[in-house]
């Protein structure tokens, strides 16, 4: 996955099946580069890593499946669908690193799925100043009954507390398989969030379905 910053001149670049000597095989990582444009022509301008690159925690974690910069691209969001946690295996995570002065720091917590197979992070989204981002878990069962409803969920940043804070309740998915948080988007002020279920039935079979969502 790529995204790009509001004026072009960043991108980050999610490798979600990398193999990285520590952090092991289908790790993932990001790496986020800057435009460097010379007086000359574009064929002697050049993309430059800004800063490290951003690796995934362990093993099959996957991170990098999704990514999402900030408007000036000195924030990015990294889901890792795979990712084990306390909440079980593959609740999957996502993780916001923002750049202090030539690296990148990891700004609040890790956002963790909240319950095993949830896959969070398959999908995330930052506004655009960096502050709010949607995370996309669309495996969840809200039931225990495996069944991939799915959902997505909106977070804060709380810079008092340095913590990322749930914004309103979970976004859920109408019914099994509707893998609802497959996608998400947000506007650049953070009021209005986009949610895609790719296999919701209610048009026919897997005819999918986008919830728009606005906050009041």
């Amino acid at each position: 996955t790529v995204s790009l910053s509001s004026d072009g001149s960043i991108v980050a670049v999610g490798a979600r099946l990398h193999d990285d000597p520590v952090s092991g095989a289908n790790s993932g990582n990001c790496r986020i580069f800057h435009w460097t444009a010379t007086n000359t022509t574009t064929t002697t301008s050049v993309w430059t890593q800004l800063g490290s690159s951003i690796n995934g925690n362990s093993q099959g974690d996957e991170s990098g499946v999704s990514v999402s910069l900030s408007g000036d691209g000195r924030v990015v969001a990294i889901g890792a669908r795979y990712n084990d946690n306390e909440n079980g295996v593959d609740a999957g995570q996502c993780r916001v690193f923002a750049l202090n002065g030539t690296d990148w720091v990891q700004r609040g917590q890790t956002i963790s799925g909240k319950a095993a197979f949830e896959s969070a992070g398959e999908s995330v989204a930052l506004a655009a100043n960096g502050n709010i981002v949607v995370v996309g878990a669309p495996s969840i069962d809200t039931s225990n009954t495996n069944n991939n409803f799915g959902h997505a969920r909106i977070f804060e940043y709380d810079d008092s507390t340095a913590t990322w804070i749930q914004i309103g309740p979970d976004l859920d998915g109408d019914a099994a398989d509707d893998f609802f948080g497959i996608a998400v988007a947000i506007s650049q002020d953070g009021s209005r969030v986009i949610v895609g279920g790719d296999r919701n039935d209610a048009n026919g079979d897997r005819a999918g379905h986008v919830k728009v969502y606005e906050q009041i």
